[in-house]
C-alpha cells in the first residue's frame, strides 16, 4: 500500500510514550498525527533514570551517544540506615555495555525525542486534544472529535489511536477501561538543587530514616534529584515543599552533612499503583502511563511506557503495510501486560518496605539487608532486573520453542556481542568488526546464521522485512558460549530473538515466518 494511501495513526499523547510511538511509526513509512492538551513542552525533570534496555533500543535508532552526553552514569545504588551501609546495589554488573542507570531530566529526554520528531517531519500539535472518540468495529478507522487553537471542533479519522495522555487518559475512560489498583498512603516532597557536601555523585544513594526514607539522584553539572517521604502527609494541591523545610528533612534522616542551595525546583506528590487489564479495544491501543501507573522506586516508569511502544509499533507498521498478519497486533498486550503487572508488585512491595516506620520492620531490615545484598547471584538478579533487560517474552505466541542456543531462546533480549573479522549480508555487503547491534535495523528482522557453512538464502518474499547476515565460524569472538554448531537466530525490529534453532532444520523457521507474515 502507498503511504499515500494509508490513513494516519492518531497519537494522543506528546510525551517520551507518544513521541516514541509517533518516532517508531514514521520512519517506517506510516503517516502519523500527535497531539497533546498541553501549551507545550514541559520544562521540569520529573523522570529521571534512562535504563540499560531503553538505551540498548535507541542506540538502534541513533538517539543513543545524545542522551550519554547530556546524562549523569550511576553505577551502584547504596542503602544507608544512620551511618550504616545496609548494602550497595552493583549496576556494574548488569551484562551490557550500558551498565549503569543513566540521570537524566524527562525534559532533556523530551527534547532529543522532539529533534527527532521534526528530523522526521512530524509536528506536535501542542494545545490540541480528542474530545470523543469511535471505534468503528467493522471498519479500519477510529472516528475522533478534535479541538485545537487554530481549528475548530471538528471529526478526524485515524486507522488507528495510540492512547498514551497519561494517567488521567480521556481514552481509557471514554473505552471504559477500568484502571485496575489503588492509592498508596505516602506523600513525598521533591526537589532539584544543589547539595554542598560528600554525597556521592555517581550513584543513587537511599537514607532510611524512622518516618520513611529520603533518595539522593545525582544529575550532571553537581545538581541533585531529592525525593523524601513528607511527614507530613501533604498532597501534590498543597504548597510545594520550601527550601528550609526539604533542608530540615534532609538534617533528620541523612548522616552526611550537607547544605541545599539553588532550588530550581520544589513539588509534592502521591502515589498511585494501577494498571488496565486489557492494551487494545478495536483499532485502540494504550500504553505509558495511561495504561500503567506505579510508585517511582526503580526508575522504570518512563521506560516502561517507551519499550511499550517499540513493542508495539513494528507490528503494527508491519498490519498496516500488508506485510504481517492482523493477529500479530494481539502480541502486544500478552508480551506487555504481564511485564507491567510484575512491575506493579514489585515496586509496591518496596515502596512499602523502605516507607515502612514499622521499628521491627526496620530492625529486620538492618539484619537482613546486608547479607542478602552481600550475596552474588542477588546483585546479578538485582542488577538486569533495574536495567530492564531480565525481560522475556518465553509465553508469547511469537516466541516460538524450538531449541535453546545455548542459553538463547525465543523470547530472549539479543545480547549485543562482540565479533570481529567478518560478517557478510546477503546483498554481499560486508562488515568487519562490531557488535551484533550493528547489524540490526529496527524497521526489519534480522536472521543471524552463525557458523553455517553455506549462505542460507530465504524466500524472495521474506526480502522486504528480512535482513540475513552470515557470520563464519572464524570471525566470531563468542564461540566459547555457542560452541561450533551451526545455528541461526530470528532476530524482531525490537532486538528480542523470535526463533532459534539449527542451521540444519529450518522447516519450522519457514513455518514461523509464514504463520506471521504475509509471504
Amino acid at each position: 500500500m502507498k503511504k499515500e494511501q494509508i490513513k494516519p495513526v492518531l497519537i494522543v499523547g506528546a510525551g517520551p510514550t507518544g513521541m516514541t510511538a509517533a518516532m517508531e511509526l514514521s520512519r517506517m513509512g506510516i503517516p502519523v498525527r500527535i497531539i497533546d492538551k498541553a501549551k507545550g513542552p514541559s520544562t521540569t525533570s520529573r523522570a529521571l533514570a534512562v535504563q540499560t534496555r531503553t538505551i540498548e533500543l535507541l542506540e538502534l535508532r541513533g538517539l543513543s551517544e545524545k542522551m550519554l552526553e547530556k546524562g549523569n552514569r550511576a553505577h551502584a545504588t547504596t542503602i544507608y540506615s544512620a551511618e550504616q551501609i545496609l548494602g550497595k546495589v552493583n549496576l556494574s554488573l548488569i551484562p551490557s555495555r550500558y551498565n549503569f542507570c543513566l540521570l537524566l531530566p524527562q525534559s532533556d529526554t523530551e527534547e532529543i525525542l522532539r529533534n527527532q520528531l521534526e528530523k522526521q517531519n512530524i509536528n506536535i500539535e501542542w494545545q490540541t486534544e480528542m474530545t470523543d472518540l469511535c471505534v468503528l468495529r467493522n471498519a479500519d478507522s477510529v472516528i475522533v472529535t478534535i479541538k485545537g487553537p487554530d481549528k475548530p471542533l471538528h471529526e478526524f479519522e485515524a486507522s488507528y489511536l495510540i492512547g498514551a495522555e497519561g494517567a488521567h487518559s480521556i481514552t481509557r475512560k471514554t473505552l471504559g477501561i477500568e484502571f485496575h489498583g489503588k492509592t498508596m498512603g505516602q506523600n513525598y516532597a521533591l526537589g532539584d538543587l544543589h547539595i554542598d557536601g560528600n554525597i556521592p555523585d555517581h550513584e543513587l544513594s537511599i537514607f532510611m530514616g524512622k518516618q520513611g526514607f529520603l533518595a539522593v539522584f545525582p544529575l550532571k553539572g553537581q545538581r541533585f534529584r531529592l525525593m523524601v517521604t513528607d511527614p507530613e502527609g501533604k498532597d501534590k494541591n498543597t504548597e510545594p515543599p520550601s527550601l528550609n523545610y526539604l533542608q530540615q528533612l534532609y538534617d533528620d534522616v541523612v548522616h552526611i552533612p550537607g547544605r541545599l542551595y539553588d532550588v530550581r525546583w520544589t513539588s509534592r506528590f502521591g502515589i498511585n499503583s494501577r494498571m488496565v487489564r486489557t492494551l487494545r479495544s478495536g483499532n485502540v491501543f494504550l500504553g505509558g502511563d495511561t495504561a500503567h501507573v506505579h510508585s517511582p522506586a526503580g526508575g522504570q516508569g518512563m521506560n516502561t511506557g517507551m519499550q511499550d511502544m517499540i513493542n508495539l509499533c513494528w507490528k503494527l507498521a508491519y498490519v498496516i503495510k500488508g506485510q504481517a498478519k492482523p493477529e500479530i497486533l494481539d502480541t502486544y498486550e500478552e508480551e506487555r501486560i504481564p511485564i507491567i503487572a510484575s512491575l506493579l508488585s514489585t515496586t509496591e512491595r518496596a515502596t512499602d518496605l523502605f516507607n515502612s516506620t514499622n521499628s521491627i520492620v526496620q530492625s529486620l531490615m538492618k539484619i537482613f539487608l546486608p547479607p542478602i545484598l552481600s550475596m552474588g547471584a542477588v546483585q546479578k538478579k538485582g542488577a538486569a532486573v533495574v536495567g530492564e533487560i531480565a525481560h522475556s517474552y518465553h509465553g508469547s505466541a511469537l516466541a516460538k520453542s524450538t531449541e535453546e542456543v545455548k542459553d538463547l531462546r525465543a523470547g530472549d533480549r539479543l545480547p549485543n556481542w562482540d565479533f570481529e573479522t567478518e560478517a557478510v549480508s546477503a546483498d554481499g555487503s560486508v562488515n568487519k568488526t562490531g557488535t551484533l547491534y550493528q547489524l540490526l535495523d529496527p524497521s526489519f528482522f534480522t536472521l543471524l546464521l552463525l557458523n553455517c557453512e553455506e549462505q542460507i538464502v530465504i524466500p524472495d518474499a521474506c526480502s522486504a522485512v528480512v535482513k540475513t547476515w552470515h557470520l563464519a565460524n572464524s570471525s566470531i569472538t563468542i564461540n566459547d558460549i555457542l560452541d561450533d554448531s551451526p545455528a541461526y537466530i530470528l532476530v524482531r525490529p525490537d532486538a528480542y530473538i523470535a526463533i532459534a534453532g539449527s542451521c540444519n532444520e529450518l522447516d519450522e523457521l519457514q513455518d514461523w515466518l509464514k504463520k506471521w507474515l504475509l509471504i
